[in-house]
């Protein structure tokens, strides 16, 4: 006991706290596919534009005011994005089995399929986060590096919860 008054300090016990993350079920198929085109609309976008290629999905719908390309589509219309060092070389339109303006060109490939609701801005980056950091790490596959990352709309996008597909292309990690 001090007389003084003096402060005196006691350390509790060290101890560990652990945190846990991860566990996100992530739904997904694989698919071998053939080669195709997408064909219609291909512009260059900033890498650091958050809403990835807004300007070239309102140029695509703007050119294509005469619904040639999305007469081409079917029900569905494709993009393409292939990352660059500062840049995404983004291609909108139909799939196609031969080259019909400006198109890229996809070899036969195999690709994991995510499904997906919505395209709100913020939902999809952080899907395609988990595709990238938890699902590509976790499993037995590695991103094809050649290849672009292709997504599957429909062609009626109005409603906001419409349902649309991921697909990273992939190889058996070695």
């Amino acid at each position: 006991i001090s007389k003084s008054g003096s402060t005196i300090n006691m350390y509790t016990r060290i101890g560990f706290d652990f945190s846990v993350k991860g566990g996100n079920d992530i739904p997904y198929r694989i698919i071998c596919d053939s080669d195709f085109y997408i064909c219609g609309l291909s512009e260059v976008s900033d890498i650091e534009d958050t809403e990835c290629c807004e300007k070239v999905w309102n140029d695509f719908y703007e050119k294509d005011s005469d619904s040639k390309i999305i007469s081409l589509c079917g029900d569905k219309i494709y993009a393409a994005y292939t990352n660059g060092a500062n840049s995404v070389n983004c291609c909108i339109g139909a799939r196609c089995n031969e080259e019909q303006g400006d198109c890229i060109y996809v070899p036969k490939s195999r690709w994991a399929c995510f499904d997906i609701r919505g395209a709100e801005d913020e939902a999809v980056n952080k899907f395609y986060n988990n595709i990238v950091c938890r699902w590509l790490e976790s499993g037995s596959y590695v991103r094809n590096d050649a290849l672009p990352n292709i997504e599957v709309f429909p062609v009626d996008m109005e409603d906001d919860d419409f349902a649309w597909e991921i697909r990273i292309p992939i190889k058996v990690k070695e």
